[in-house]
């Protein structure tokens, strides 16, 4: 029998500035687990990663320049949001209003209509970013985080999640000698929720390389391409919870990999091997295809989304 498992880690304390993660992790693996084994599969929640890297600010210290308060009266999102995505290096490509058929979708998805309401009136629109130095898309805010943080202060992603993924892996192998591969997992939206999807990895191929296998009927299958480090983050998002839950961190077990330490989630899933060129002519190409079907208006429409993603 073949069997998965996802171990939630629960005695780790709340992270601050400095606090070495792995440690931390190692300790509370062999406290509830008996400890880490060959070729598991650690996967952090952004938080706790965050506030380890002193990513944490004061939103009263960020001081928004006049062009994102102008922006901000328009879109109706605080000023001091803006800054801090553009100081991130983030550029906005697109807004999505927390109105109408999704202002429903959303009052229908709560326990507190109160609450929900306070939620909708509060993001009254949602930023979709794009890291400019790189083709990384973040579909909520640019990464920035206020749940779970005290009233007033607000956390970032760090600018490179890969990177943060293998200081943090190679040292759990430092300390347990073990080859562990590392995710680290922050909430995105897609259509029509959220789920925990990757942002960082190291030690585990985030995409398997099965295009072309030959299918049970003897043919060579176009499919094959599994986001394995999403479908990962995405299994332990079921542990670490959205709200009062503290599950920061879980180990899954038994998934079959090949342990590489030379390809990550900003190399292989956010187009990191191509090069602008190659990114805009593909975009191009998919826009020109899709306008033989959507029409006049909507070819004007994608040339003008091909302009906002550059």
């Amino acid at each position: 029998m073949r069997k998965i498992e996802v171990l939630g880690l629960e005695t780790i304390g709340d992270i601050e500035q400095g606090d070495d993660l792995a440690e931390i992790v190692s300790d509370a693996a062999e406290q509830e687990v008996a400890g880490l084994r060959e070729k598991d599969v650690v996967v952090l929640t952004s938080k706790i990663v965050t506030k380890a890297c002193g990513l944490v600010f004061k939103m009263e210290n960020i001081e928004p320049r006049p062009q994102a308060v102008r922006l901000a009266e328009k879109i109706g999102k605080d000023a001091r949001l803006i800054e801090l995505m553009w100081q991130r290096g983030l550029k906005i490509v697109a807004l999505i209003p927390v109105d109408g058929a999704l202002k429903k979708i959303l009052q229908s998805s709560g326990k507190n209509d109160e609450k929900v309401q306070e939620v909708c009136d509060r993001e009254k629109v949602i930023c979709v970013t794009k890291d400019c130095k790189s083709w990384r898309f973040y579909t909520h805010d640019g990464g920035l985080d206020r749940s779970n943080f005290p009233p007033g202060l607000i956390g970032v992603l760090p600018e490179d999640p890969d990177a943060e993924a293998r200081k943090i892996g190679e040292r759990l192998r430092d300390i347990t000698g073990k080859n562990v591969a590392v995710i680290i997992a922050d909430t995105e939206i897609v259509p029509i929720g959220t789920f925990e999807a990757a942002v960082g990895s190291w030690g585990i191929r985030p995409r398997t390389k099965d295009l072309g296998a030959i299918d049970r009927y003897g043919r060579p299958k176009f499919g094959g391409l599994d986001l394995t480090v999403h479908q990962v983050s995405g299994a332990c998002g079921l542990l670490f919870g959205q709200s009062d839950a503290w599950v920061p961190a879980a180990i899954m077990r038994g998934v079959d990999y090949e342990f590489v330490e030379d390809e990550n989630v900003g190399d292989t899933l956010w187009l990191g091997e191509m090069s602008d060129a190659e990114v805009t002519h593909m975009f191009s190409l998919i826009f020109e295809k899709s306008a033989a079907v959507t029409g006049t208006k909507a070819k004007m429409a994608l040339k003008v989304l091909s302009k906002l993603i550059r």
